[in-house]
């Protein structure tokens, strides 16, 4: 062993002192005004957000006078500034040279009309006015009515934008505190468009914001009304009116279903029959401007009591309490609404988001954008020449049985509450729902989060992926977004919600000196691009049977591998590592570990070379293995299979180890070679069995059965390529996916799983597995590489958990071509596996032929996804660097990715770290991180 005493003694000290005073951050900072001090992008605190629909622009507001130009201010695409957007002078509805309302203020609200991006807000000193800035112009109406149409608002409390024109206004009655009382309402204003006739007798066009009535077919002589909504709204109550309504209400426009989506905080009434609703549809009538607000589900839908229904509820005193609601339409073109909260009091419910299904049937005005039922299938429209026109929910929820309930998994965004802590914010980027937290649960971080929706074979959501830490970051946040095309993440941050001075976003380079960039220039060290780089990179969590408290991520390379713990549970709080990762590294030789580790806060990086991993020449695997108390390492490449074990055949205790500063470790520890293996392609452990794919076998290893310290190993053979009789000599396995019962086997020729009725884990021989070929529409030969995205993100939980999807990419390098497929996977923890348990997501071009999901226009056999996109590498071609590419929606342009690989050859794994959120690129050149 030799300890590492690289010359980073002073860089050292900096990150220890930088990790002790001061909030890590991994992300560049967005400069704003000049008085801002170092650090941070504004010299007064914001407040309010608001995220462009796409994403690719962030506004925020100040939170109190003295943000001069910058009171509202808006960043766009990959960027370091942030512009203003209310100069002092402006023309002022139609009257150049006039001081700007917005000017120097306070925004207690923002919203945006879009898509041309035009700012709308309502200031902290003028409650009942809203403001729309259109760069040098400003429409402002003063004075806006309440509910009774004479009256001016006692103060707006919501706002959001409505397409390119309109907003809507929640707003309290005149002289009133609190919504929900008197001359509540929704209203509605419209940059409308006005011949004005001039001094000189000729007209012009000229625009104006005015406020419409809510009713023009029933008007009232000079009275200009918002569409009433309070305690004695038939479409909000249940039999009696209810107790009360709260003043937080959220509003969401979505243009595809031309639906305005309110949510409440409501007590209904005190009788057992009484309640109400929680969650409002708003239609508007384009010729005319009349508001019609409906509930989202009719009260046949509710059973007294129950309290599972998530946007309404009947019982004495019943409460429903939603704080956000978004709108999603996923890549199988189904509508959703996104809501945080439920059934209960606030307290007790803003950790919880829930989807539920929308329908899309516009010739069912009254039925439109309402509660889909969930027991009837999508229909699929095409047009005259038999082309795919769009996927949708025809069929409103008019039974309990058909209403979607807390209870059910595919409404659990998450697959359940936040544990981080009370939700701040949502939003939504194609098929992922983000959520932010500023002030963490006991035992918890603060951040940002995200949950991907997996699909069934209906393309109906059946399922969602826990809830996952993105960003980078373990900072407060008060506000973000999601870029869907260059995937970078806006947010803010501060002390607390009164002090939020800063905008950053994450970026892609070697990581931040307080984020990761220390483990980017070790593993650059260990593994240098001379001599191969990182021939792959692996990520577990801290769940992992195999580990106790600790994450752990495993580089690999030519004849090396290197072990660095990237997180740790302290004080009870799971924590990311950060800075310094070189302090105490050590370096062991001969393939074996000559130190027995006590444990602590140091070494974070061991690297073990030589011995048997020389046989094993470039590692390109590394799995972690748990049977019984032992831990175990396994590590493959090109020359063989090695497992880290002790001279007895045992591996670390799992039961305590594998422990922070690498616990469980010993000093008699070895690298020892596992059977007669080359070119290996894949390990996966699963229930007790190590499988193991080559070029040419899959064998399934009963790790009890067997004796590392004797070299006896219980192998199972369950192919070759000469097994399959339709195939030819030069046939060959590609990647392999193992889930309980199932296997998926990807070869040259296609994709093949287990036989009905069979076994993986039971399997005797290949004739006992029986595969099956699985059919992949409009595919291309041979398979290359196969992505799992499950519920708990873990490979072997794909069939498990109310099942998962898998991401087939099949392509030939010759051709320069590849495509990626979707499958879903049923749930087989208490079935057996069918023909149905294997099935092709309905992505469809032509009326009843099924096709593939993408077609990346290149060869490529990496890819990531998140559900925002799809990130793929490019490899190499010939003077050309290799670069990572995302798709928002296929057949889309790809956006490249600003990763800095000028210098590399080739790319070898796009992962993302489970602890700290951040996206890395492995490569030769080593890591590129996103944080």
């Amino acid at each position: 062993m030799v300890l590492n005493q690289k010359a980073r003694t002073h860089r050292v000290l900096f990150f220890s002192l930088l990790v002790i005073n001061t909030t890590v951050f991994g992300s560049k900072l967005i400069t704003g005004d000049d008085a801002a001090p170092d650090g941070q992008t504004f010299s007064f605190p914001i407040s309010t957000h608001v995220r462009s629909k796409k994403g690719n622009s962030f506004y925020v507001g100040a939170r109190t006078a003295g943000g001069n130009e910058f009171s509202i201010a808006g960043v766009a695409g990959d960027t370091t500034q942030i512009f203003p957007r209310t100069p002092e002078s402006v023309m002022l509805n139609n009257v150049t040279e006039q001081t700007n309302p917005l000017f120097n203020q306070g925004i207690q609200l923002l919203a945006l009309m879009e898509p041309r991006e035009k700012p709308v807000a309502v200031t902290t000193a003028d409650v009942a006015s809203v403001h729309v800035s259109d760069g040098n112009k400003v429409f402002s109406l003063t004075n806006i009515k309440d509910a009774s149409g004479t009256n001016t608002t006692s103060e707006i409390i919501a706002l959001t934008g409505a397409g390119e024109s309109c907003a809507f206004a929640a707003v309290q009655g005149n002289g009133q505190v609190g919504f929900g009382t008197g001359g509540s309402g929704i209203a509605l204003l419209v940059l409308t468009s006005m011949k004005v006739t001039q001094e000189d007798g000729t007209q012009k066009t000229q625009q104006e914001l005015v406020q419409l009535d809510y009713d023009p077919n029933n008007p009232v002589m000079g009275a200009v009304r918002a569409a009433p909504l309070n305690t004695t709204s038939s479409f909000v109550k249940i039999t009696n009116d209810l107790a009360s309504i709260s003043d937080v209400v959220d509003m969401h426009w979505d243009g595809e279903l031309q639906r305005l989506y309110i949510t409440l905080q409501i007590t209904g009434g005190a009788g057992a029959g009484d309640g109400g609703y929680a969650l409002l549809v708003g239609e508007v009538t384009k010729s005319s401007g009349q508001i019609t607000l409906r509930s989202a589900i009719p009260a046949t839908t509710l059973v007294a009591g129950n309290n599972n229904e998530i946007v309404g509820a009947i019982g004495a005193n019943a409460q429903v309490s939603l704080q956000k609601v978004r709108t999603m339409k996923t890549s199988t073109k189904l509508h959703y609404a996104i809501v945080q909260g439920g059934n209960g009091a606030p307290g007790a419910t803003n950790r919880t988001v829930f989807a539920l299904p929308l329908v899309c049937n516009p010739t069912e005005a009254a039925q439109q954008g309402t509660i889909a039922d969930k027991t009837v299938d999508p229909t699929e429209d095409f047009t005259s020449l038999g082309f795919f026109a769009g996927r949708r929910f025809a069929t409103a929820a008019t039974t309990n049985a058909g209403m979607t309930l807390s209870t059910d998994v595919p409404a659990q965004v998450g697959g359940g509450a936040l544990a981080a802590g009370d939700i701040d914010d949502i939003f939504v980027v194609n098929d992922t729902v983000f959520a932010v937290v500023s002030t963490a649960a006991a035992n918890q971080k603060p951040g940002i989060f995200f949950s991907q929706a997996i699909f069934d074979e209906n393309g109906v959501i059946k399922n969602w992926t826990q809830w996952q830490r993105t960003g980078g970051t373990t900072a407060r946040i008060f506000g973000a977004s999601q870029d869907a095309n260059n995937t970078n993440i806006t947010f803010m941050t501060g002390a607390d919600a009164n002090n939020v001075f800063t905008v950053k976003q994450t970026q892609w380079n070697d990581g931040d000196t307080a984020g990761l960039a220390d483990l980017t220039d070790v593993i650059r060290d260990a593994l240098p691009q001379d001599n191969g780089g990182a021939q792959c990179l692996f990520d577990f969590k801290q769940s992992n049977a195999a580990l106790s408290d600790v994450a752990l991520m495993v580089a690999t390379g030519n004849k090396k591998v290197v072990l660095a713990e990237t997180g740790s549970i302290q004080a009870g709080t799971l924590c990311p590592h950060t800075g310094d990762f070189a302090t105490g590294q050590q370096d062991f030789q001969n393939g074996a570990v000559t130190t027995t580790f006590a444990g602590g806060a140091t070494p974070r990086v061991i690297t073990i070379a030589g011995g048997v991993l020389d046989e094993c020449g470039a590692l390109t695997q590394a799995e972690l293995g748990q049977e019984g108390t032992n831990g175990f390492l396994f590590i493959g490449g090109s020359g063989g299979l090695a497992v880290l074990t002790r001279p007895n055949g045992d591996g670390w205790n799992s039961a305590t180890g594998l422990a922070a500063g690498f616990f469980g470790l010993t000093d008699d520890m070895t690298f020892k070679k596992v059977g007669e293996y080359t070119f290996v392609k894949k390990l996966i452990h699963d229930g007790g069995f190590l499988y193991v794919l080559t070029a040419n076998t899959f064998d399934r290893i009963d790790l009890a059965a067997s004796n590392f310290a004797t070299g006896v190993v219980s192998a199972t053979t369950l192919a070759t390529p000469s097994d399959f009789e339709m195939f030819n000599a030069n046939a060959s396995f590609a990647d392999c996916i193992v889930s309980e019962k199932l296997a998926l086997l990807g070869t040259s020729n296609m994709l093949f799983r287990v036989g009905n009725g069979n076994n993986i884990r039971t399997a005797a021989n290949f004739d006992a597995v029986e595969w099956q070929a699985v059919t992949i529409p409009e595919g291309l030969l041979p398979i290359v590489s196969m992505n799992v995205v499950s519920n708990t993100g873990n490979i072997v939980d794909a069939a498990l958990n109310n099942g998962g999807n898998i991401y087939v990419i099949d392509g030939n390098i010759g051709k320069n071509r590849a495509r990626v497929h979707r499958f879903c996977i049923a749930d087989l923890s208490a079935s057996q596996i069918t023909d149905t348990t294997v099935q092709h997501i309905p992505d469809i071009r032509k009326q009843n032929i099924p096709t593939f999901f993408g077609n990346f226009g290149v060869f490529t056999p990496t890819m990531q996804t998140e559900g925002t996109g799809v990130m793929y590498a490019l490899e190499q071609n010939l003077t050309t660097a290799p670069c990572v590419k995302n798709v928002t929606e296929f057949p889309r342009d790809a956006t490249s990715l600003a990763v800095p690989l000028t210098d590399a050859s080739c790319i070898t794994r796009i992962v993302r770290s489970n602890i700290s959120g951040s996206n890395i690129v492995a490569g030769d050149f080593g890591l590129q991180i996103n944080e």
